[in-house]
């Protein structure tokens, strides 16, 4: 796909679905391009509303057969995670320029900024529920334990293999990953857990010492 017919494309998109002024080559230029695959390309960039940042992502695809087929997926994918409330990128707007079909994503807090809804909210923490088993609680302590030491080899992992900062080689699935991580609520239930434990366990610290 031709660079300057394609970041015009997407300023033209970007423009007619943000209302963004400016000339559309000028608005593509100040993508940051993320992923050149086959009939797909990404780029991304964040706008500030008064809200708050909202990073946004722009699939661009090549109109063949293929690249009909990839986009597709894409928007399937978005559709299935809205449907389901996980996290993943949500879908802003889609349409076509030239001979590219795009589609605008975001993370599920960014939508809500865009459309200015409020964001989907989680069952309060304090909802009435059953008492669990200390055994049940104990099997869901070694499940996260188990997880997070695989999360940090993987984290690990991808450290060593990541480019210099500012180098602007970031894949597609890493933009998911930040995506992922921007997102507040991608993170609740695990942050929410780690507080309660350090929190006990710092009482218990503190009651079992001398006065």
């Amino acid at each position: 796909m031709d660079g300057i017919e394609l970041r015009t494309a997407a300023g033209a998109f970007l423009a007619e679905a943000l209302g963004w002024p400016g000339g559309h080559a000028e608005i593509g230029e100040n993508l940051d391009l993320a992923q050149v695959n086959g009939d797909e390309v990404v780029s991304a960039t964040e706008i500030e509303p008064d809200d708050g940042p909202a990073p946004i992502l722009i699939f661009c695809f090549a109109l063949t057969d293929a690249g009909r087929a990839r986009r597709a997926v894409a928007v399937e994918t978005m559709l299935e995670a809205a449907a389901m409330g996980t996290p993943g990128p949500r879908i802003v707007a889609e349409g076509e320029v030239d001979e590219f079909g795009l589609l605008l994503a975001t993370t599920p807090s960014g939508l809500a900024i865009l459309t200015g809804e409020p964001a989907a909210q989680q069952a309060p923490a304090t909802a009435e529920r059953p008492a669990a088993s200390a055994a049940a609680r104990g099997r869901a302590a070694d499940a996260l334990m188990d997880a997070l030491r695989e999360a940090n080899e993987r984290a690990a992992e991808l450290k060593r293999l990541l480019p210099p900062p500012g180098s602007g080689e970031r894949s597609v699935e890493e933009r998911a990953l930040s995506l992922f991580l921007l997102d507040p609520s991608s993170l609740g239930d695990l942050m929410a857990v780690m507080r309660r434990v350090v929190e006990d366990a710092a009482r218990e610290q503190g009651a079992g010492q001398p006065k």
